[in-house]
């Protein structure tokens, strides 16, 4: 009954969801890259991890 081991579903959603964040990270610091030269809104350094 040991729910939160390494491999529970819970261990699984977290760490999924994780590497969500980083990966959506990755790609808004790649946009504001780009916005920067194309004069677009930028997102906040507070969304993109910094």
């Amino acid at each position: 009954m040991d729910e939160l081991s390494s491999d529970s579903d819970y261990i699984k959603a977290i760490r999924g969801t994780q590497k969500g964040i980083e990966q959506a990270q990755k790609i808004g610091r790649t946009y504001v890259t780009l916005a920067q030269w194309l004069a677009m809104p930028q997102v906040p350094d507070l969304l993109l991890g910094k």
